[in-house]
């Protein structure tokens, strides 16, 4: 009778450990997402940053064309 009752605590706390360690599971994970929408939204700014350095770079005008100042 004794063996079966250590047999049911042990039981009852390994199933309370799993509980748990699921939970710690979903919390990362939801971690894991949150990160990665993060990440998506910070490439977007960076390829918009890049597209804007690119169209500056295009539109200013060749500094060897330009005459010197006292001409």
């Amino acid at each position: 009778m004794q063996d079966q009752s250590l047999l049911m605590e042990r039981i009852v706390a390994m199933e309370s450990s799993m509980m748990h360690l699921q939970c710690d599971l979903e919390k990362i994970s939801q971690v894991v997402l949150d990160q990665q929408k993060q990440l998506e939204i910070q490439q977007l700014q960076i390829e918009r940053w890049e597209e804007k350095i690119t169209g500056t770079q295009e539109s200013l005008p060749d500094p060897l064309d330009e005459k010197p100042p006292h001409y």
